[in-house]
């Protein structure tokens, strides 16, 4: 098992004595730097990048489980370093590392210390347990309150210019790919739920109202479901729109709903009372657009809409 993290911090390059914020920035570093989709035009390299994600991948989630669970991350032993260095002739300690070497505890030592003072670790591994369950309790009361509130108010509005994307599509290969309900695991598309959405591409780094965002991309939200995204480079989405999905948005024959062009809300529902750019109203129902696609709606009684629930 010494072997093995020792191994783990190679494959992370980093030094064996590194904090934990140090073995996360390494690992998002090395995911995208190794992220199959950069060697797309090289088969040999793409193969080689698949491999790296793995070892990195495993690396990764063996120091999380030992970190998780003790509260700090394993100590390695100068004698075991020199060991796994000589069977290794690719690996070349980093200058940390040499330096550490001289005031490295043993793996004993260092083991002994930690069971002998567990109260701050298990604190730490506690708030951290509790800090996760919050979140996600947190995600699953937005989007369950996000589902049941009235549809008007869900309505995340984008800037001015700002257009949807129709064609954004992002294959598989990034670290730890997640099983989707939507019909290929891979990505999510328009109708997409906050549950799928969540499933393909993880964790939001910031969520403000209905809008989930992921770096500079941002993944928009109405009724608990995917109206459109923005996609940036630098924080790629796996999203594109799914032809089953757009025909299965479609307006039948008497209805309209998410998706919907505004000539076919004219059809079915007839020329509106009042019509903005964003905005058309059938007296106190009022459907809402992006571009020419309807992206929700607010359906009164007093004079329903023709859509499809």
């Amino acid at each position: 098992m010494k072997n093995e993290y020792l191994t783990s911090y190679h494959h992370l390059e980093i030094a064996s004595d590194c904090t934990w914020p140090e073995v996360r920035r390494a690992y998002k570093r090395l995911v995208k730097k190794w992220h199959p989709d950069h060697f797309h035009n090289d088969i040999r390299a793409q193969s080689l990048a698949n491999e790296k994600i793995k070892d990195i991948n495993c690396a990764f989630d063996l120091l999380s489980v030992h970190y998780r669970t003790h509260g700090v991350l394993p100590s390695i032993t100068k004698t075991l370093e020199s060991t796994v260095a000589h069977a290794d002739p690719d690996y070349t300690p980093t200058p940390k590392e040499v330096q550490s070497r001289s005031t490295t505890a043993t793996w004993n030592d260092a083991e002994t210390a930690h069971y002998n003072t567990p109260n701050t670790a298990k604190q730490k591994s506690r708030y951290g347990f509790f800090v996760r369950l919050a979140f996600i309790l947190v995600v699953v009361s937005v989007g369950y309150a996000s589902w049941q509130a009235p549809r008007e108010s869900n309505n995340p509005i984008p800037a001015p210019g700002v257009a949807l994307s129709n064609t954004t599509t992002t294959t598989g290969g990034a670290a730890n790919t997640r099983t989707s309900a939507a019909q290929d695991t891979n990505y999510f598309t328009y109708g997409s739920t906050v549950g799928e959405v969540y499933a393909v591409q993880g964790t939001p780094s910031q969520t403000i109202d209905n809008v989930w965002q992921y770096g500079k991309s941002k993944v928009y939200f109405s009724g608990g479901k995917v109206t459109h995204w923005e996609d940036d480079p630098s924080s790629p989405l796996r999203a594109k729109e799914d032809s089953k999905q757009a025909v299965s948005t479609q307006t039948t024959a008497n209805t309209f709903s998410i998706g919907s062009t505004k000539a076919e809300v004219r059809a079915i529902q007839g020329k509106p009372l009042m019509e903005w750019s964003g905005v058309w109203e059938y007296g106190l129902s009022k459907v809402y657009f992006d571009g020419d696609r309807v992206r929700s709606w607010y359906d009164s009684p007093l004079n329903p809409l023709m859509i499809r629930k």
